[in-house]
């Protein structure tokens, strides 16, 4: 018989409530007293055979389990999908899906961090342009407006060596805009891509 990726999927988490419901409500070993009928039964093979079938049914639904989940496997591990433009297999975008968590946090990370970086090279260069106006004015006077070619020389000097500059080789904007992006597209489109190949493949089980 063949069945949709969705449909097994669905089965399974049906088989796995299935499986704990069917091991804790089974009874797997009895006894009776004397020549005695086993009580609650008619005879000592009726409870032989309510252990048996109890036990069978249980092994039976944990096989059906385990079938569906390797050919499952198989099937995510084998079909091809394209997510954001890029090819991988149905097991690789699950996989992704888990990933791209870890890409989340780094982005969330390089965002605080420049938005720090920032605050705290604003936060300098105020400082340094009053430390400016302090120099400027011991230097030349309150009337050094007036006294252009010497303002220049004192601020080329002073903000060469005071000024604050950030130090990005990442280019970390641009890293966070291309991080962002690929993280929105792939979310976007993982899901769909995912519930439309799963409607459409099947796994073959015997009958």
């Amino acid at each position: 018989m063949k069945m949709s990726l969705h449909r097994a999927l669905s089965e399974l988490k049906m088989l796995d409530k299935r499986i704990y419901a069917a091991i804790n409500s089974k009874k797997y070993i009895g006894y009776q007293i004397g020549s005695e009928n086993p009580v609650g039964f008619k005879s000592k093979e009726e409870l032989e055979d309510v252990i048996k079938s109890g036990y069978q049914s249980v092994t039976d639904l944990i096989n059906r389990r385990n079938l569906i989940k390797s050919k499952l496997v198989l099937a995510n591990a084998t079909t091809k999908i394209e997510v954001a433009g890029v090819e991988m297999t149905i097991a690789e975008a699950i996989d992704q899906k888990e990933y791209i968590a870890y890409k989340e946090s780094l982005l969330n990370e390089l965002k605080r961090q420049y938005a720090v970086n920032n605050q705290v090279i604003e936060r300098e260069l105020r400082d340094v342009e009053i430390r400016l106006d302090k120099r400027l004015e011991s230097d030349l006077g309150k009337d050094h407006k007036n006294k252009a070619q010497e303002v220049e020389q004192i601020t080329t000097s002073f903000m060469k060596r005071y000024k604050p500059n950030t130090i990005d080789p990442l280019s970390l904007q641009k890293e966070i805009d291309k991080l962002e992006k690929e993280i929105t597209d792939f979310e976007v489109e993982v899901d769909a891509t995912l519930s439309e190949i799963n409607a459409v493949t099947f796994i073959e089980l015997e009958d």
